[in-house]
């Protein structure tokens, strides 16, 4: 009975390419499941059931800063029509760290890199979500050894609220939130009737628009290009604008992380939140399109 005790799990370490990248705060998905197929054969009111093809779900992880080196590459080729697979393993562990459950999942790919909300009156830690999609996943149980991994201590180093954003020549030293974004890539899959499992494929990339909030102050050199982009029609490629958003250290000079921007164009530009007698900086919000996304982690 003693060896069948219930134990305190909220440990999760991520092995990529048999490289241990770190330990990660979240975990949602990585499940395997069957299709379920039913039959009504007429003669009796029991339906007939059986499973049909297998699925395996995404996997989705929180990262901090401070992962291994494989991971950042990863993330980097990914976007960069790299599509790197590979193999991953999620191991849970204990209070002690001592493996208890792994998750194997082999040819996986990065399909999703998200980014929360960056705000300068923002207090959180910095948590990138990153999504995987594996053709094949495993159960099995850990072998009971402590996991072990340096210690993550340069994840202190990335806030919310530290960072820099250049978008062309425009004004942006008055920028003070990000919306939330993230870059998705597509899967194709390739079902064949003797396997139960379809190969994956990765497809086209989508990138959410981005949301820039600053301050009414540099208004005049943004209304200019509102109305030489979107009023008097000057959008093609020639006219669009490269950029950047920078994850800065607590130095506010170091730079952890830069997402770079390429072909971007206005939206809309809009006041936010006008009311009367209140006492906050007025400001307004661009809402930009991207055409490429690319990341460079230092």
């Amino acid at each position: 009975m003693a060896d069948n005790l219930s134990y305190t799990g909220g440990r999760f370490a991520l092995s990529i390419g048999g490289f241990q990248a770190g330990f990660i705060r979240k975990v949602d998905g990585g499940s395997i499941k069957a299709e379920l197929a039913s039959h009504n054969l007429g003669t009796t009111n029991v339906v007939k059931k059986h499973i049909t093809n297998i699925t395996y779900d995404d996997l989705t992880c929180e990262i901090s800063g401070g992962m291994h080196k494989v991971l950042y590459e990863w993330i980097e080729a990914s976007f960069n029509k790299g599509h790197t697979y590979k193999d991953v393993e999620l191991i849970a562990c204990d209070f002690d760290y001592k493996a208890k459950t792994v998750r194997e999942f082999s040819r996986a790919f990065i399909t999703e890199v998200g980014f929360p909300e960056l705000n300068g009156d923002g207090k959180d830690p910095l948590y990138i979500t990153i999504k995987m999609t594996p053709e094949v996943t495993k159960y099995s149980m850990g072998d009971g050894n402590q996991v072990t991994g340096e210690e993550n201590v340069t994840s202190k180093k990335w806030y919310v609220s530290n960072f820099r954003v250049t978008m062309g020549s425009l004004p942006c030293d008055r920028i003070s939130k990000v919306d939330a974004f993230a870059m998705k890539q597509s899967v194709i899959m390739d079902r064949v009737g003797k396997f139960r499992s379809p190969t994956k494929h990765p497809a086209k990339v989508e990138i959410d628009n981005l949301k820039f909030t600053f301050s009414e102050a540099d208004l005049e050199q943004w209304m200019t290009f509102h109305k030489t982009f979107i009023v008097d029609g000057k959008c093609g490629d020639g006219d669009e604008l490269s950029g950047s958003i920078e994850i800065l250290g607590p130095d506010l000079e170091e730079v952890l992380l830069t997402v770079e921007l390429n072909h971007c164009g206005l939206v809309s530009l809009t006041p936010a939140g006008q009311e009367a007698n209140a006492e906050k900086i007025q400001s307004w919000t661009a809402e930009m399109y991207v055409e490429e996304m690319r990341f460079k982690f230092a």
